[in-house]
């Protein structure tokens, strides 16, 4: 494509893409007769574009057919109406998007002949802050206190001595394989954040039976040793779908997930070192530190669950409109869903917040509340990130089918 000569679309065009096509024209030296663009309220566009030179059309298809390069500045709920029936124009051009919360991934489903980079715009990878936050943390707590007891149990009182890390090593990959089954068996893609709870309880079960004595210090060792392995893992893993999906740089991903392990396991250890050192010390500390260690595991399950609905949400493979649209009216049908909860459900699925379905269906957000839970009744669930996993849970086992 060459710059001099290029040709700009913008479907949508509102506050954005006027500040976009804008700094094209006044700043750029770019010709305003080269940019095209569509929008809702057509008088409104003629007006918007009077000023830059630029042409208005009314459809998405006139914008592609007039561009080589394609802007998509509309709502991400409306990323699917617009791009649909301008399908076969849209083939072979260039297409960027700057919808807010919306996936290339999702988009390339809807034309699948189309070339999309993946682009997230800065407030959709925030999104991503909070939870990346919560699971680094966790990790990284879960691996001080794991490689602190692996580190302060006597490795004499270990059977087969130096080489007990390696079989505890072995019992980590064993349990990876039996959560890899578990998650094949079930066909259920969020189940693997899911674990990181359950690890943690893992981990305080570690604990526990460390401070039964020394009779239990060989399950212990070998239990911790296995869970902290997985963490490694799954961390990784996480940081490895944020930054396919685009949230992060992949490179970042990489050597953020594998530095708060290695910091995990540095802090866990100089802890216990220190101990050993002082052997006196050690021999009143260690276990109400090992105490100290089993509620501050407690405590980090409580964010975790908190911020369940996020992790899900970034981590759940994107569906497209029709595949998602088919499995929310079946699960209409199957609980007897009124048209107005269909709605909804439809909304939410989409990621609408309760204001944003309140501004889009004009009704009160206690309105939509009220219809939310009655779907959670007639469902048999209790959240948002329950009524997500269902929809993409029953589309995975129609995909298996």
């Amino acid at each position: 494509m060459d710059a001099s000569t290029a040709r700009i679309g913008f479907i949508g065009f509102g506050n954005m893409a006027q500040a976009m096509a804008k700094g094209l024209v006044e700043h750029a030296g770019f010709d305003g007769g080269r940019i095209t663009a569509c929008a809702a309220h057509f008088d409104k566009l003629k007006a918007s574009c009077k000023p830059l030179g630029a042409n208005a059309v009314h459809t998405p298809a006139e914008v592609a057919e007039a561009s080589d390069l394609v802007i998509v500045a509309v709502k991400p709920y409306m990323v699917a109406d617009v791009l649909t029936p301008a399908r076969e124009a849209l083939a072979g051009k260039a297409v960027v998007s700057v919808a807010a919360g919306l996936l290339f991934a999702r988009g390339a489903t809807i034309a699948k002949d189309m070339p999309y980079p993946t682009l997230l715009p800065k407030s959709t990878a925030n999104r991503a802050l909070k939870p990346m936050i919560v699971v680094c943390g966790t990790t990284f707590v879960a691996s001080v206190a794991c490689y602190f007891l692996v580190a302060i149990i006597p490795w004499e009182n270990l059977p087969y001595g130096e080489y007990a890390f390696t079989f505890g090593s072995i019992g980590g990959a064993t349990l990876l394989c039996i959560i890899g089954v578990i998650c094949g068996l079930t066909n259920d893609r969020l189940n693997i954040y899911r674990t990181f709870p359950w690890l943690i309880i893992i981990a305080i079960i570690s604990f526990a039976l460390f401070l039964m004595g020394e009779r239990f210090f060989v399950p212990s060792f070998f239990v911790v040793l296995a869970a902290v392995s997985i963490f490694e893992v799954l961390l990784i893993m996480y940081f490895g779908v944020l930054g396919v999906k685009g949230y992060v740089p992949i490179g970042f991903a990489f050597g953020f997930s594998g530095a708060f392990i290695r910091l995990g396991i540095a802090v866990g250890n100089a802890i216990a070192l220190y101990y050993e050192a002082n052997p006196a010390f050690a021999k009143v500390a260690t276990d109400p530190t090992s105490l100290i260690f089993v509620c501050v595991l407690a405590a980090v399950i409580i964010p975790l669950v908190r911020q369940e609905y996020n992790i899900t949400q970034l981590m759940a493979p994107p569906a497209t409109e029709s595949s998602q649209e088919h499995r929310i009216k079946e699960l209409a049908a199957e609980f007897s869903l009124s048209a107005r909860e269909t709605e909804i459900v439809m909304l939410i699925a989409r990621g609408f917040t309760t204001d944003n379905v309140a501004k889009k269906l004009v009704i009160s957000p206690y309105t939509v509340n009220t219809h939310i839970r009655h779907v959670y009744e007639k469902v048999g669930i209790h959240k948002r990130s329950e009524l997500i996993d269902y929809i993409n849970r029953t589309g995975s086992e129609d995909d298996k089918a």
